[in-house]
This record gives C-alpha cells, structure tokens and sequence, in this order.
C-alpha cells in the first residue's frame, strides 16, 4: 500500500531450501474487464530493483519498490510479479521435473479521498441459475472472501444455498456471479 505519504515499500523472498534460486520481477498495470477478470500489462509506473536476483539457501533478499506519481482521483492497482527463474539442468542423462514460483504482489497506488463502495445488481432468478452482479462504485478496492446465494421458504428456512469464491473487485470494476439452484 504507497500513498503521498509512504511511496516506497520493500517485499522480501526467502529462500527455505538448499540451493541458489534465481529470481525476475516484473511491474504490470492490473485493471478489470466488464466480466471482472484480470488484465495485467507492462508499466512504468512503478520503480522497482531488483529486477533480477539470486537468493542464496537459507537466505532472505529484499525487493525495493517505490511509485512514480501518486494516484488521484481512484486507487491504481498493480503487482509486482516476482518469477522463479529456470535452475541448473540435470547431469548424465537424468531425468527430473521442476515447478518455478511465480507470485503476483498486489501493490495498490491511494488515493487523497478513497472509499470503497460495493453494490449488488441484476439479482435475478432465470431458468433454475440464481445471478447478480458486485460492481464496486467506490475509489478504491475490497476483497469478498465469498459471495453467497441462498433461498428462503416461507417461515424464514434456508431451504437452498450456495456460496461462490470471492476475489478482489477494483476501483469502478464489476463481476457477475451465477449458480445453480
């Protein structure tokens, strides 16, 4: 989180194993679609280094990030992929399989008046699915951990529910749920 006041922050890697790791990272705008998926693309918005380094076994590196401008009227959204480069190839023929890391830190850009406000729109019940849309109004993001649909009977009994994953809903952004009854 930078603002005005703090515009540099610093992410620290750790490497728990017992050999070098290399590491990228990289900046990317974040923005949302009408359907409320993610969108990155390359920025220069932020300031980062470094953008290649190794982290020795049982060592720790520190990330130094910092803002250009500050955000004005709404929040900007950001992440900091950090991306675990390729290691050493194996020796004398062996055969082995390796998974490399790569994680998005959100890095959120505030603004002077910010507030975010979620709205639900369009509930609706259509051919056995139950939809509605969170669109946040605000100038800043939240985090849903769920979104949840449930039908009442009559006396107030939940007769039928059903609770989606929630995800974070930028600034002026929307996603549409639906499940089925």
């Amino acid at each position: 989180d930078l603002d005005r006041s703090a515009r540099t922050g610093v992410i620290t890697v750790s490497n728990d194993g017992d050999t070098p790791l290399e590491f990228q990272a990289r900046a990317m705008l974040w923005t949302q679609d009408a359907a409320g998926q993610d969108h990155y693309e390359d920025t220069q918005a932020l300031v980062y280094f470094p953008r290649q380094f190794q982290v020795p076994p049982k060592e720790k590196r520190v990330v130094r990030l910092g803002l250009r401008n500050p955000a004005r009227e709404r929040e900007q959204a950001y992440r900091l992929f950090i991306e675990e480069l390729p290691g050493a190839k194996p020796q004398g023929g062996q055969t082995s399989v390796t998974v490399a890391v790569r994680f998005g830190v959100p890095v959120f850009i505030h603004a002077p008046a910010e507030e975010p406000r979620p709205r639900i729109e369009g509930l609706a019940v259509n051919a056995g699915r139950a939809q509605a849309t969170v669109r946040n109004a605000g100038t800043a993001h939240f985090r849903m951990t769920g979104v949840r649909f449930r039908a009442l009977s009559a006396d107030g009994k939940v007769k039928w529910e059903n609770t989606l994953q929630g995800w974070y809903l930028l600034a002026g952004a929307q996603r549409a749920y639906a499940a089925t009854l």
